[in-house]
């Protein structure tokens, strides 16, 4: 297949759904059996079908879509992000809390996961997923004929897409530089009062590094994919020319404790070497291993290791500082593995607190204050403090701990009412989805005036759909990317003259 024309793959959706259920089936079997059942064994097998459901709907969806509008139209990659989300929420992750309920973060604090909602919240989810799918096909029937001839690819080879790319990463390594050393690796202790993050930075560099390149892979991934679309004679050089960039980004995500984007742009920094016949075959066993030895490095350097970095990045303390036991890396490992990407796990807790008494219903209310949450800062400091409600800070005071690790998923801000649980999914399929399709296509409608300023955004764009953690991220969304706007413009401004650059 030639990376010169729009895939059209001839694929069966019935049957890749069917193939893509059965898969998902025999890994929960497989992993039920290797795990071990500390609940029921009949609500583990009522989960089956509605897990078998969910993935033949993704499977079938993610066919058939392709099929109409093309696998490489930018429309289209939305649907995808969106499924992936749902697969990371609600897919074999959700294994582990289902089987070792137990054996969870927090259970140390008597908080696991309520396996009595587990079903409740699958069927949501798949009905969820159904809506958007309407939703989405309903879209599509309306898409103008240029808009089904968009091809992701000749948005992503313009000059500019590597100068972002490059210009991004070296941000970042800035950022880390001027940042690093001052970021305090106690969780929440920069939503304290007496320890707030960068409390020495001016506003200008807090907000352009935060709100751009710290919390993200993007520049990498954008860097692989302009060298997967080189001729195939220059592949190689591209992509060994991606690997520094890599290294840089590991580097600024070690700093920072993020071992998800740390794995992520392992990831992106090895996919043009699958697209290379005589690097694919050591790459693929290779790929694994390497994403597993960063997410041990990053997990080791966690904890006082950042503190004790210091002012003057004292990097031998640093790494020395890393002493971390492998039972106990392979403690974080399974606590991952078990709330971070399941779909219930924070969800649970909420629920599992207000059985107990300890958090009061708010009926629905969260939801708003997410939503407040995600707007502007100067927008924000105009409301009232006691329309903010804070899951993070009721559940750390309830367990006892300040800044608790709580990780957010789109349907947690609705089940801070419990009552909310079955319809918390449904209801956000039809605000939060709709919007974004929207927005999707404004953003395409901008970048197709621009495409040599603003072809590169569209990936992390992407990106924020697929790692959103909470309905608040859409509107972090929009404060993220406008400094990415305004690096693509000035990088722009700089080579828009220049004819030799504009035709490589």
């Amino acid at each position: 297949m030639s990376l010169q024309t729009t895939p059209q793959l001839n694929l069966d959706p019935k049957k890749w759904g069917i193939i893509f259920a059965l898969v998902s089936i025999i890994l929960w079997v497989l992993g039920a059996m290797s795990l071990g059942l500390d609940q029921e064994p009949l609500r583990f097998i009522s989960l089956l079908p509605m897990q078998g459901m969910l993935h033949f709907l993704i499977g079938y969806c993610c066919i058939r879509f392709g099929k109409v509008i093309g696998y490489a139209n930018p429309i289209y990659l939305f649907w995808v992000a969106h499924s992936l989300h749902y697969l990371q929420l609600f897919g074999l992750t959700n294994l582990i809390p289902v089987c070792q309920p137990s054996k969870v973060a927090f259970a140390e604090s008597g908080i696991i996961v309520a396996p009595d909602y587990l079903l409740a919240a699958n069927i949501s989810v798949f009905l969820a997923y159904l809506f958007s799918a309407c939703v989405f096909s309903t879209l599509l029937k309306k898409l103008s004929p240029n808009q089904r001839k968009l091809d992701i690819r000749e948005l992503l080879r313009s000059p500019m897409v590597s100068f972002f790319g490059i210009s991004a990463t070296l941000i970042q390594l800035a950022a880390s530089i001027r940042l690093g050393s001052l970021y305090n690796s106690v969780l929440g202790q920069e939503l304290l009062d007496s320890g707030r993050l960068y409390d020495t930075v001016s506003l200008p560099e807090k907000w352009f590094y935060t709100g751009s390149f710290i919390f993200t892979y993007a520049p990498i991934l954008v860097l692989a994919i302009n060298a997967i679309l080189k001729p195939l004679s220059q592949r190689l050089k591209y992509a060994m020319f991606v690997i520094p960039f890599a290294i840089i980004a590991i580097f600024s995500f070690t700093l920072f404790r993020q071992r998800g984007y740390a794995m992520l742009s392992v990831l992106s920094a090895l996919l043009p070497f699958l697209f290379i016949k005589r690097t694919r075959t050591f790459i693929i066993p290779l790929t694994p291993i390497l994403i597993a030895l960063v997410y041990l490095g990053v997990s080791s350097l966690r904890g006082n290791a950042i503190d004790n970095l210091g002012q003057n990045l004292d990097f031998s303390s640093f790494f020395g500082s890393a002493t971390q036991d492998t039972d106990t890396l392979g403690e974080i490992a399974f606590n991952d593995a078990s709330y971070n990407r399941a779909g219930l796990g924070s969800i649970s807790v909420v629920i599992s607190l207000q059985e107990k008494g300890i958090l009061q219903s708010k009926f629905g209310f969260q939801f708003v204050s997410e939503l407040l949450a995600g707007l502007p800062d100067f927008i924000r400091l105009l409301i009232p403090n006691s329309f903010f409600t804070d899951t993070v800070g009721s559940i750390g005071i309830a367990v006892g701990m300040i800044g608790t690790d709580m990780p957010r998923n789109p349907y947690m801000a609705f089940v801070h009412d419990l009552h909310w649980l079955f319809l918390a999914p449904i209801i956000y399929s039809l605000t939060g989805f709709t919007f974004l399709c929207y927005l999707t296509l404004l953003i395409l409608k901008i970048i197709n005036k621009l495409p040599n300023i603003l072809g590169a955004l569209y990936i992390p764009y992407l990106s924020i759909i697929f790692l959103a953690s909470s309905f608040s991220s859409y509107g972090v969304f929009l404060k993220v990317v406008f400094p990415w706007f305004i690096l693509l413009v000035v990088v722009g401004f700089f080579t828009k003259n220049n004819k030799k650059l504009q035709n490589v």
